[in-house]
């Protein structure tokens, strides 16, 4: 869960300006050196503008129909509300079909169509970017990448550039991180707008982000922080989740979140909240395995179990990663014990490797990523890690 925002290689504010410069030179040296067949969409995206309206109807009635408001969504919007047939076809058939088949068929607005991402990729970082474009593809172990588009909306030079010629080279998923699917705020029309082209612009199949809030009161907290797992509040994401699909004009998956404190009074647990949301919205789920590990560690709850009930048959993606330990004493006096946090700054353990193991047979055979954010060890060193991973996938599916 704990994604980043990169920040012009570790810049901070008022060297943006300075480095603009910089980047968009670099940037025309990779545009003249991308591979052909990777034409992407002309012009820098917007800066976000105005908040979008309320999600409710004039008379304070929330929309539950999965309709979108056409002055809300503007054009993507009503694209999106034109293949809501082709969306709702998703639960009709999933019966018909053994675990883990939904996964591309029927993300993908009823198509047929077979999408080609799938494997074993890596969640893209600046710090070993350029070792990445060095590179010869086939002499690595990555199908496929996976982006954060808050980190290229808005931004020209260099790193658009390098996405550009990455993108014309290995297929994308894209992976947001400030949508607040469960925030009281109204979605940003703008945002999804920007979120929107560039999804399509590197043909990502879906879209995903997290079950939870990062906003309040207009503040962006800059954190993922959990819901309560109640059926208002389930009904309340999976509209949002529904908003955010027709916005965006792709399909939309959600990912189970690691938590480290009590959201509150429950209604049920939250492989069955999660299942809701799923439900309602109709959409995928992008299960991170090591936050569920995680939560179980911390929490004290049977992993397996979890597993069991959570809705593994809409598994569209999923993500792994490393933690560390801590004592609790470090964040509060006096405490004991330990604590695990989601810090994706080691390799990925044995026993989520194992739960991996245990959980593919019921997703099937859906595209991998792995992630790390911090102590990133030298690219060699990564390219293993990813074979690690890969040995896993290649042990269930061979």
């Amino acid at each position: 869960m704990r994604r980043r925002l990169e920040d012009h290689g570790h810049a901070g504010e008022r060297d943006a300006e300075r480095d603009r410069g910089a980047e968009r030179e670099r940037g025309c040296e990779l545009q003249c050196q991308r591979a052909p067949g990777g034409q992407r969409r002309g012009g820098d995206h917007g800066q976000h503008g105005d908040a979008d309206r309320d999600d409710r109807r004039d008379d304070g009635s929330r929309r539950d129909d999965g309709r979108c408001d056409d002055d809300v969504v503007g054009e993507a919007g009503r694209n999106g509300c034109r293949e809501a047939s082709g969306r709702r076809r998703w639960r009709e058939e999933a019966h018909e079909h053994r675990s883990g088949e939904l996964r591309r068929r029927h993300v993908l607005v009823g198509s047929e169509e077979e999408v080609s991402v799938k494997g074993v990729g890596l969640g893209l970082r600046w710090e070993f970017l350029e070792d990445l474009l060095a590179a010869k593809k086939d002499e690595l172990p990555i199908d496929f990448l996976e982006i954060s588009p808050e980190n290229y909306v808005g931004r020209g030079g260099y790193y658009p550039a390098a996405l550009s010629r990455l993108s014309s080279e290995y297929s994308i998923l894209t992976h947001g991180l400030t949508m607040s699917l469960g925030g009281n705020d109204p979605l940003d029309a703008s945002y999804l707008r920007e979120i929107g082209a560039f999804v399509r612009d590197v043909r990502a199949p879906w879209h995903s982000d997290h079950l939870c809030f990062s906003t309040a009161a207009g503040a962006v907290l800059h954190d993922l922080l959990p819901l309560r797992f109640t059926k208002a509040s389930a009904e309340h994401v999976a509209d949002r989740v529904k908003r955010a699909r027709d916005a965006l004009g792709v399909p939309m998956a959600v990912e189970n979140i690691s938590f480290y404190t009590d959201p509150g009074p429950r209604e049920m647990d939250e492989p069955e909240w999660i299942s809701l949301v799923c439900d309602r919205a109709d959409c995928g789920l992008m299960l991170d395995v090591n936050n569920a590990y995680v939560n179980s560690q911390n929490f004290g709850f049977d992993v397996d179990a979890w597993m069991r009930n959570a809705p593994l048959e809409r598994t569209v993606q999923m993500h792994v990663a490393g933690h560390d330990r801590f004592e609790e004493s470090d964040f509060t006096e006096g405490a004991t014990g330990t604590i695990i946090l989601d810090t994706h700054g080691q390799d990925v353990p044995d026993p989520v490797l194992a739960l991996l193991e245990r959980v593919l047979p019921r997703t099937g055979d859906v595209p991998i990523v792995l992630e790390r954010d911090t102590n990133i060890p030298p690219f060699a060193e990564l390219m293993n890690e990813l074979r690690r991973i890969r040995a896993v996938r290649d042990r269930v599916f061979r």
